[in-house]
């Protein structure tokens, strides 16, 4: 409208410029109508190709570019005539009538090509598949797009867009960065999302900028004043079209995060989102990795106010964010550190030197050695996969190793201060790591594990390495020849390594439900795509059998459909890996989970933060019982120690008799079961191969003293099964017995298995392991004397056989021999009959063996040895229980005490007491006067029959057998049962000889012989063996007799007496016994105290009490936060194997070789190189592998490596051929050498050339971002 109606509106226009206006309009329609109607037959022919097979010939494209109604308009009017351009002459051509045919058949076309779209390489002349995405980007591929490059590139062409110049958010590399937004200690490495958030209420922030709009005009009424609505808003005016109208009066406001409108958790979100590429903008995904993006959703409603609300924003973004770190390892300055410390060595020889001075150059060479250390850790692989030729053709080798700083290997890492940590920042942190002490009952928390290969490098970085490059330096050229430009200081890079970005970018997608549908939509376009190239190639083939196209053709489609269906199908591999290939990276939006936990504690008081408090006190209380007790116990020791001294006197007696008597009962009750186990495996031994195999340790000098000097007899014992060599040897050990009782060694690892064996054979109370009846045989009875009858007998049957077959010397019975009984040779053999104390297990093996060297080998005799042992151990068992049961009745017969007297018992212990003071020994004249008193008070007198004493223990003694022989219906062994008994009638008569109760020797010395056949062939005596068979009556008259001996001489003698104690002591026993009951008192209550506290405690220190304490916030903590809770606590708990992994700081191997790029060229630029040169991709993958170098794509490929580099202008370039040498040559010289000399077939990128960065245009100052433009998926780029 004309400018008097609406102020500001546009001015009419004159007449003439109509006129002008209407001939071009009339000449677009001309000329557009003759061109579509001249070019349809072209353009119908390139439909048909494209509806039915995708795509259209070259040649018939070729024709369409020359014929096509476009190419004629183009002709008619000139090259720069426009498609649908902003003027007259487009305006005329759209009013055609042939451009509704011409436009319609493009649109067909173009429709068709982009159903049956194929993979692509994306490049210039490719094919480009449409994925969704964030929109237009020349950021480069990863995994997914590597894979489609290598489908061919010999496929024909489908339309793309022309190519735009690149246009960045804002400046990638900045000059000037605040210090808070600075995360490496050089100040190169910089957070976009800091930056931004310090910018923000300046105005120059992407969270928070400032917009200038014009204001509406708005309605007044005829005094002047704003016509308003019911809400109380003015009223704008609108135009006749309804829309709004705006005057020249403008207003500022911030467009984004504005504090002083208090904005929620929620809207800051919106804001990330509402960036330019939203989820795919580098600032919502540095928001993303640090946490912040899961913080503002967990927490929509929280407010970020004017006065903290910024402050709040930094805190949170910036405390897991990550501290960058590079060192730069140089193979010069390794050999600098083995000159230096050789220099110092030399010094510290130096003989003049003070201590002191040497303790300085000491010092001076440790760090220097550690340095070179670590050196050569940062320079390892230095030779390998090498591009340039080495030797003279470079000066030096240089590696960059990028890690995370020390917290880089820490779950959280709170007592490691970071670049630029906030007070708020680290309180955070130090809660959180105290949080997952004490869920983990740890004072140090698990290390993060390397994620991926780190290439033998990991140390040379602190905390976590993610990334490195290698490079070489040399002066270099890219011509040769007097006249070509001298060479320069310059860096070529061998290699630029990064192996996690892949886990990395897999771990963010499968984070992110956003990413995850983004992956999921893909590969429901990428099947459908490979359905429609399969439709293809069946049309194909039916259009042959109808003669439509010739063989040539077929194969051409088909063999192009293949191509791409394997593109399609390697594509598909690596997207479903995005979501499937899971790992244990630790994101930092997993630590941010946990936080909002226990955040939701603070208002909803659970127990989460107190958990580790409460916890600590019930520990406190359960150890402050324990405490406790152990002073109860002290004091209950204290007590003992002052009774134990009065109770081993006065219970003696009666621990004796409890002992033995369960021992004896034990014995008996399980005699059958023990004889079975011997028994069960005699037909089949190899089920107890620890009873019959031979098997263990054999030490002659621990056999028996009677048999020692028997050669023969211990080399056969050698060969015996190892429980008979245990035996003997008397070397059964607790494993020993527990592999009988289980019959093989490796069994016995489960204890309980061991006790669930005895309980199931044997009668056992008490402990199972040390009280069962085998081990206690196993373990004492070889040291016991055979006194049972009927192994006596066995054995002296045997020494009999011996006799008669003249295997032992029977002048061994001989009396009139010096010495009687003595070492007699018989057969070769030292074989004493009589050993000098009691027949034992040595002297009985010793007559079998001799008897039949094979004997044991026979399982049998193995069984019946073992049975008749275990029956000798009950003899003697029984044996000291009725000693034990005789005193403790002689101690508790008031009869006697009353005969000895109270007062004299007291009188007698004092004086025992004063001698065990002074240690008298038993034969000292003043002990053994005092037993003499004893003896005298009591009566006692074995050769006095009227003694009164000894009248009582009489009567003890007989009761005490007859009670036991009727108990057991058994008579016990007398006392002297097997001891040597020897008659003498006279010296001329070698008399008569025996063991008692067991069988009588007869010797009967040879006839008269000359002197010649006495030393020729002398005659032996003979033996005769009379067994003895006592009758019972006999039989238990002895036992009571040799019981009665045994008394007076071993309980009531002039040389022991361990009765008086007994007697004397009750009444300080009784005292202690008071004091012990209070103690035993308390003790029941500390013990009630401690089971209350460690009934308190044990829910706490469950696994999985923490969850259950989460459970109770209900859903206000959705499933994803208590999963990583749950990993979380698996990870800070040492008793689990579960551990995460580093978390490299970057999301993809892109943003991680951008990373490395810009450093490589910045630290290349301050040491005043010339140039940095990339490597061609074929040079770049001839020293790794054979096949395709496109598989390199990632650190060396045209676009991921090229559209970094682009970024530097017109310092970036590229050159064919590069040369170099380790000292400035001339360039004609011949010790030039050359780098990379692998040759494509033809030039199809810039990847086939070195690319090149001109360091004398760049300034040095500038700084890199963490994060990048562009994003995991911004590969999949929309077509037009």
């Amino acid at each position: 409208m004309a400018e008097p109606y609406f102020p500001g509106g546009p001015r009419p226009q004159s007449l003439g410029k109509t006129l002008e206006d209407l001939q071009r309009i009339g000449k677009g329609l001309l000329v557009g109508e003759t061109a579509d109607i001249l070019g349809l037959p072209a353009d119908l022919t390139g439909l048909y190709y494209d509806v039915r097979y995708g795509q259209t010939p070259k040649g018939i494209q070729s024709l369409i570019d020359r014929f096509g109604s476009e190419a004629l308009a183009k002709r008619f009017m000139g090259e720069e005539f426009p498609e649908f351009g902003m003027n007259l002459e487009s305006a005329g051509r759209i009013m055609a009538p042939g451009a509704l045919l011409s436009k319609g058949i493009a649109s067909a076309r173009l429709a068709a090509r982009l159903k049956n779209r194929p993979p692509s390489d994306g490049g210039v002349g490719g094919q480009q598949f449409a994925f969704a995405g964030a929109g237009a980007s020349k950021i480069p591929p990863t995994t997914g797009e590597t894979l489609m490059m290598t489908a061919g590139d010999d496929l024909p062409a489908a339309p793309i867009e022309p190519e735009k110049a690149q246009i960045f958010e804002d400046d990638y590399l900045k000059q000037n960065v605040s210090k808070s937004a600075e995360i490496s200690r050089d100040g190169v490495f910089f957070s976009n999302l800091l930056q931004e958030i310090e910018n923000i209420g300046t105005g120059q922030s992407q969270l928070g900028e400032l917009v200038s709009e014009r204001l509406p005009i708005y309605k007044k009424d005829l005094d002047g004043n704003l016509v308003k609505d019911k809400k109380g808003n003015p009223i704008p005016e609108k135009g006749p079209d309804g829309r709004v109208l705006f005057g020249t009066d403008t207003r500022t406001r911030i467009k984004g995060i504005d504090f002083n409108k208090n904005p929620t958790g929620a809207q800051i979100l919106g804001t990330f989102k509402q960036l330019k590429g939203g989820i795919n903008n580098r600032l919502y995904k540095e928001a993303e990795e640090v946490g912040l993006i899961r913080y503002l959703e967990l927490n929509p409603d929280e407010v970020f106010g004017a006065n903290a609300g910024k402050e709040k924003l930094y805190n949170i973004a910036s405390q897991f964010t990550p501290e960058l770190d590079t060192k730069i390892y140089k193979e010069s300055d390794t050999l600098a550190l083995d000159s230096q410390i050789s220099k110092l060595k030399n010094d510290v020889a130096e003989p003049n030197l003070s201590q002191e001075q040497k303790t300085d150059l000491f010092n001076q060479i440790r760090d220097l050695e550690a340095q070179k250390r670590q050196s050569q850790v940062g320079m390892s692989n230095r030779t390998a996969q090498r591009i340039d030729p080495g030797g003279d053709a470079v000066y030096d080798v240089v590696h960059t190793i990028f890690g995370t700083g020390a917290k880089g290997d820490e779950v959280v890492g709170a007592s490691i201060d970071k670049l630029g940590e906030t007070q708020e920042a680290k309180k955070a942190l130090i809660q959180l790591e105290e949080f997952f002490k004490a869920a983990g009952d740890t004072s140090s928390l698990k290390k993060l594990q390397k994620a991926y290969s780190e290439h033998g490098f990991d140390s040379a970085v602190d905390g976590g390495y993610y990334a490195h490059t290698r490079a070489v330096d040399g002066f270099m050229g890219f011509e040769l020849g007097p006249n070509a430009p001298k060479l320069e200081d310059s860096r070529f890079v061998n290699e630029l390594q990064i192996n996690q970005g892949l886990l990395k970018e897999r771990k963010i997608i499968q984070d992110s439900p956003e990413r995850t549908a983004e992956v999921q939509r893909n590969l429901a376009k990428l099947d459908n795509a490979e359905a429609e190239s399969l439709k293809i190639s069946d049309r194909a083939r039916v259009d042959y059998a109808d003669g439509k196209i010739t063989r040539d053709e077929l194969n051409d489609i088909s063999d192009r459909e293949a191509k791409k269906q394997q593109a399609i199908k390697n594509i598909k591999t690596a997207e479903r890996k995005k979501i499937m290939r899971e790992n244990d990276i630790l994101l930092n939006s997993t630590l941010m989970d946990v936080q909002q936990i226990l955040k939701l504690d603070e208002t909803e008081d659970v127990g989460i933060l107190a958990f580790s408090e409460k916890k600590a006190k019930l520990r406190q209380n359960v150890t402050d019982a324990e405490t406790e007790i152990s002073n109860l116990k002290t004091e209950a020791e204290n007590i003992n120690r002052a009774q134990d001294p009065l109770k081993q006197k006065v219970f003696k007696v009666d621990n004796d008799i409890n002992n033995f008597r369960f021992l004896n009962e034990s014995h008996r009750t399980n005699k059958q079961a023990v004889d079975n186990f011997f028994d069960e495996d005699v037909e089949n031994i190899v089920n107890n191969e620890e009873l019959f195999s031979s098997y263990g340790e054999y030490e002659p000098s621990r056999i028996s003293v009677s048999i020692r000097g028997d050669d023969e007899t211990l080399k056969i014992i050698e060969t015996l099964p190892g429980s008979i060599k245990n035996f003997l040897q008397n070397r059964f050990t607790v494993d020993d017995t527990k592999s009988m009782i289980m019959k093989r060694a490796d069994r016995i690892g489960n204890s309980g298995q061991v006790v669930d064996e005895i309980r199931r054979r044997f009668n056992v109370t008490g402990d199972a392991f040390e009280r069962n009846p085998l081990h206690v045989f196993l373990t004492q009875g070889a040291r016991e004397s055979i006194i049972d009858s009927e192994m006596m007998i066995d054995h002296y049957r045997t020494v009999e056989k011996l006799t008669q077959e003249g295997k032992l010397n029977s002048d061994m019975f001989n009396l009139e021999i010096e010495g009687g009984f003595g070492e007699v040779r018989g057969g070769g053999r030292s074989a004493p009959l009589f050993p000098k104390s009691n027949l034992d297990y040595a002297k009985y093996v010793q007559m079998k063996l001799l008897d039949n060297p094979n004997y044991f080998n026979d399982s049998k005799n193995v069984s019946k040895f073992f049975k008749d042992a275990y029956r000798n151990h009950g003899r003697t068992l029984e044996k000291n229980f009725l000693k034990a049961d005789i005193a403790k009745r002689l101690v508790n017969s008031n009869e006697f005490r009353r005969l000895v007297g109270e007062d004299n018992i007291k009188e007698l212990a004092q004086r025992v007491e004063v001698a065990d003071s002074q240690k008298l020994s038993r034969i000292d004249p003043e002990r053994k006067k005092i037993y003499q008193d004893f003896l005298a008070d009591a009566d006692i007198n074995l050769n006095d029959k009227s003694a009164k004493g000894t009248k009582i223990i009489e009567k003890i003694v007989n009761d005490s057998i007859d009670e036991y022989t009727k108990r057991t219906n058994n008579i016990p062994i007398p006392e002297g049962q097997g001891a040597h008994r020897i008659t003498r009638r006279k010296i001329s008569d070698p008399g008569q000889a025996g063991i008692q109760n067991i069988v009588d020797f007869n010797y009967k010395k040879p006839g008269k012989q000359n002197i010649l056949k006495r030393f020729v062939a002398p005659e032996k005596g003979t033996v005769e063996f009379n067994f003895v068979t006592p009758t019972p009556e006999d039989l238990k008259k002895q036992v009571k007799r040799d019981f009665l001996v045994n008394v007076h001489y071993n309980v009531v003698s002039e040389s022991a007496n361990p009765v008086i104690d007994s007697m004397a002591h009750q009444e300080a026993i009784t005292r202690l016994d008071e004091e012990r009951n209070i103690l035993a008192n308390r003790y029941t209550e500390t013990q009630k105290k401690l089971q209350q506290a460690q009934n308190d405690l044990r829910p706490l220190e469950k696994r999985g009490a923490m969850l259950k304490l989460v459970d109770n916030l209900g859903d206000k903590v959705p499933e994803k936060v208590k999963e990583s809770l749950k990993k979380s606590l698996a990870h800070v708990d040492p008793n689990q194997s579960f551990s995460f992994q580093k978390n490299p700081p970057v999301q993809d191997s892109q943003q991680g070789l951008e990373l490395m790029v810009h450093k490589t060229i910045l630290d290349a630029k301050k040491e005043g190189k010339r140039y940095v040169i990339f490597p061609k991709i074929a040079d770049y993958a001839a020293p790794r592998t054979a096949g395709d170098p496109k598989k390199y794509n990632f650190a060396a490929g045209a676009k991921q490596l090229g559209s970094i580099l682009e970024k530097y202008g017109d310092a970036y370039f590229k050159k064919s051929n590069l040369y170099s040498s380790a000292s400035d040559l001339p360039t004609d010289s011949s010790r030039i050498m050359e780098i990379g000399k692998v040759r494509s077939s033809t030039v199809e990128s810039d990847a086939d050339f070195f690319r090149v960065i001109d360091l004398s245009k760049i300034d040095s100052n500038i700084k890199i971002p963490r994060f990048k433009k562009g994003g995991i998926l911004s590969k999949f780029r929309k077509v037009a």
